[in-house]
């Protein structure tokens, strides 16, 4: 079955930058398993594993999310951890939303995914970001907290988004790869 999730991506042009930044956290050497800087987004709907027969009711949900919605800027900025600092499951770079339209089109692939009976609603609150990584163990929490102190003033720049795509992840022995299968335009 395939397992699908909706999202929007930085430029190309930002993969180097993700890149110096993950550049840094590996340095700590705490137990994290990276994601790939080609690979970063920020999901704005997981929606899960669905039958074949479902995913072009995904892609009719994000094109119709899609077409009340102009394009917009985001910026890439700040350091953090999911879900908390006691216990760090993911490392990330913070996305800014400054027109709220992220969070518009994060609200309408819910309630039109979650209607169609595509997906489930949200457990948590959202909040973009980009994963650079996920702790595997405890060791070397401390230096990743420290990391990300130094990292609240992270400013990786912005852009603008005009698109949102619906992307396939496939476990591999390397990693989760993302596949784009459809990409609505704003």
């Amino acid at each position: 079955m395939p397992r699908l999730f909706a999202s929007v991506d930085p430029p190309p042009e930002f993969e180097p930058r993700i890149r110096d930044v993950q550049s840094t956290l590996r340095q700590t050497n705490a137990d994290v398993s990276y994601t790939k800087p080609e690979q970063a987004h920020a999901t704005v709907k997981f929606v899960g594993d669905v039958e074949p027969y479902e995913v072009d009711e995904v892609k009719d949900a994000v094109d119709s999310a899609a077409e009340d919605i102009e394009p917009f800027p985001l910026r890439l900025e700040g350091a953090g951890v999911f879900p908390s600092r006691d216990y760090i499951k993911v490392v990330w770079i913070g996305v800014t939303d400054p027109t709220g339209r992220l969070h518009d089109v994060a609200d309408l692939l819910d309630d039109k995914t979650v209607g169609r009976g595509l997906a489930d609603g949200r457990e948590h609150s959202f909040q973009p970001h980009l994963t650079l990584g996920r702790m595997k163990s405890g060791r070397g929490k401390s230096e990743v907290l420290r990391f990300v102190d130094q990292h609240q003033d992270l400013d990786l720049g912005e852009f603008t988004v005009d698109s949102v795509k619906v992307k396939e992840s496939t476990l591999e022995d390397g990693g989760s790869v993302h596949d784009t299968v459809h990409e609505a335009r704003l």
